[in-house]
């Protein structure tokens, strides 16, 4: 088991801390390392001495080139992973007053809005998008000029 810890941590590019917070927070983790939900997950101060343990015998290269060709022989490729927290967290929801309303349909930006209320609200159909449009067309005429004057 303390073997194949490095080899998740490795993958997922983990701390030791991090190491021992997902096999604690993901089933699939404890059950390739062959543990049950009631086992103990030893804590990062395990993970790490064992660790330096490998290094200080010099066979932390041979046991992962050795796993590595088995991977290899096994036609598995194992490449890095991310672990990714897609929680979904509530915000509160910003609401225009009527008096604003009115004005963005007649298409005013409502007086009373500030700088920083200005930047959250931007409206992407009538700003941004023609800024890009914009900003393309001047970038494909001139790379057009390139292409003739050469």
């Amino acid at each position: 088991m303390l073997f194949k810890a490095p080899v998740i941590q490795g993958l997922y590019n983990l701390s030791d801390e991090q190491l021992e917070y997902q096999i604690l927070d993901r089933s699939c983790f404890k059950e390739f390392l062959g543990l049950k939900k009631s086992d103990r997950v030893p804590d990062s101060r395990t993970f790490w001495h064992f660790r330096e343990q490998l290094i200080a015998f010099g066979s932390i290269e041979s046991l992962f080139r050795s796993f590595n060709s088995q991977l290899d022989k096994s036609g598995v490729f194992a490449n890095e992973g991310k672990v990714v927290d897609a929680s979904f967290v509530d915000v509160p929801k910003q609401r225009n007053t009527g008096e604003e309303n009115k004005e963005i349909k007649e298409g005013k930006v409502p007086s009373a809005w500030k700088k920083n209320k200005l930047a959250q609200r931007l409206d992407f159909q009538n700003i941004i998008f023609p800024l890009m449009d914009n900003f393309l067309d001047n970038s494909l005429s001139n790379c057009f000029d390139l292409i003739k004057n050469q």
